[in-house]
């Protein structure tokens, strides 16, 4: 049994989710690693849902967690991300540089760039 029951409850659905490691990995380590994921937010959480039906290209929150933990313990205050899709790992490195660091989003896609926006003023982290 898991010590955190109510983190393996709120990724009940990641475990079949595309960004898994599909074989890369042993799956009781990755099992492991998404079982002691904080829940993510509502915003991020929606992305992933989007990313899923949509074949959009995502890191997946393990990978999402892991930018975060390195742009925090490095003090980043900047970050240039270049192929940026929808915005999600965007959002996890707005989130670990602060309010008074800035990340810089890019993609070739419009569309992409019209609702990575959307969600960065949801996240609210469209001022960095």
């Amino acid at each position: 049994m898991s010590p955190f029951p109510e983190q393996e409850k709120n990724l009940a659905n990641s475990n079949n989710a595309y960004w898994r490691m599909g074989g890369i990995t042993v799956d009781a380590v990755e099992d492991y690693v998404y079982s002691i994921l904080p829940p993510r937010d509502e915003v991020l959480a929606e992305m992933e849902n989007e990313a899923a039906s949509n074949n959009v290209p995502i890191v997946g929150p393990a990978v999402g967690r892991l930018l975060y933990q390195l742009a925090v313990i490095s003090k980043a205050k900047y970050v240039f991300e270049m192929g940026s899709a929808i915005g999600y790992s965007t959002i996890w490195w707005a989130q670990a540089v602060g309010s008074d660091g800035r990340v810089f989003y890019t993609d070739g896609d419009p569309k992409n760039a019209d609702r990575a926006r959307k969600y960065f003023q949801r996240a609210g982290v469209s001022d960095r």
